[in-house]
């Protein structure tokens, strides 16, 4: 709200033709949204992995794989567990027989692999935008072009109104209680666990009730998984251990990265309804194809069902095609076109292969998700 209210200076400053008043005010709102970006959990363990990667033989990876395992719901565990070497658990981090010297470090391959991953949260994307449109802005306004600087204003100010609505949104709300209650139950605080996951209900319960379409679809299809886990997870006594509640973690990280998908999909969904922008039609394509590409990685990731990837990896086929079919007057730059076909081949390429063989293209998957997203936001 700081950060929008420094951008409403600026566009006034803009109107009244005073460039250095409506510098200062967005120089503000640089600092501010640079802050928050900052403060992001995904931009704390990045800050750190690249400091480790530096002198990766004095690095204390025990307690670095202890903070990857407290956020891994933002990441593929497959990768998580491929820089690990193991599976980074809350126990194994924890062990007091672990120390710098008896926790190898990884190889350089596998920790850029887990940088790639962490390139992109639900909250990471509006605050990146609004950050490139304060910056379009400043630039506009060292060429003393009002007009454009007060356009990119206007793009900062619809992705400030998202990253509001992300933070406020209930299915976001679900996502970050649903981590709360991994975390706890990874610790063995089984009434924590369940507190939040209470929580999480709660907030999917408003979800379904939503004016929203996007929204209310999303919390309807939540809503029964996230009950039949409530009710599994009540039966756990106080005094379980992490390693008496495996089967149901399993369950609670795969239910809360689909809840991410789902507000992720929302996300985007408001980026178009607030964007001045044309081609709606094609974005919900390739937004659409954005989320099945998601679901795909989750069901390898964490659920470990090849054969459930596949079948997303076919819906998400399904929207490519009929985005690329969209005529070219909405493509905004053909070069945008161009990647997706590529993405297209990318895909099909690995429908072609057995499911099994899937199980290892994580990354890739990862990789073809951000390319569509920076064209969904660029379009």
């Amino acid at each position: 709200m700081q950060a929008l209210t420094h951008i409403n200076v600026a566009h006034v400053a803009i109107e009244k033709k005073d460039i250095k008043a409506a510098q200062e005010a967005l120089g503000e709102a640089d600092k501010l949204l640079k802050s928050i970006k900052d403060s992001l959990p995904t931009a704390k363990i990045k800050q750190t992995l690249e400091a480790a990667k530096a002198t990766p033989d004095t690095a204390d990876w025990t307690s670095i794989y202890q903070q990857l395992d407290q956020i891994r719901v933002f990441l593929p565990s497959a990768v998580a567990k491929q820089a690990a070497g193991k599976p980074a658990t809350a126990d194994t981090a924890k062990d007091s027989s672990a120390s710098k010297s008896t926790t190898p470090a990884p190889s350089a391959e596998s920790l850029d692999a887990v940088l790639v991953a962490l390139q992109y949260t639900e909250i990471d994307l509006p605050v990146k935008s609004a950050i490139s449109a304060v910056e379009k802005s400043q630039q506009a306004l060292k060429k003393e072009n009002l007009p454009a600087a007060g356009k990119a204003l206007q793009e900062a100010e619809n992705n400030i109104v998202v990253l509001q609505g992300v933070v406020e949104e209930p299915l976001s709300q679900a996502h970050l209680s649903l981590w709360q209650s991994l975390a706890n139950l990874k610790k063995g605080s089984v009434n924590d666990a369940k507190r939040y996951l209470k929580d999480a209900i709660g907030f999917l319960e408003t979800a379904a009730q939503s004016t929203d379409k996007t929204t209310k679809e999303a919390g309807e299809k939540l809503l029964t998984e996230g009950k039949a886990l409530q009710a599994e997870l009540d039966k756990q006594s106080a005094d379980q251990t992490s390693t008496d509640t495996a089967g149901i973690n399993s369950k609670l990280e795969r239910f809360g990265l689909h809840t991410e998908a789902w507000a992720e999909r929302a996300i985007n969904y408001a980026y178009t309804k607030t964007a001045e922008a044309t081609g709606n039609a094609l974005k919900d394509e390739l937004i659409e194809a954005r989320f099945h590409l998601t679901n795909a990685s989750i069901e390898l990731g964490t659920a470990q069902a090849p054969a459930a990837a596949k079948q997303e990896l076919e819906q998400a086929q399904t929207f490519l095609k009929q985005a690329l079919q969209q005529t070219d007057d909405l493509w905004a730059d053909a070069s945008y076109k161009q990647q997706v076909t590529d993405m297209q081949a990318q895909v099909d390429k690995l429908l072609q292969g057995q499911p099994e063989q899937l199980a290892s293209s994580s990354t890739q998957l990862h990789q073809i998700r951000q390319a569509l997203q920076t064209v969904i936001h660029n379009l």
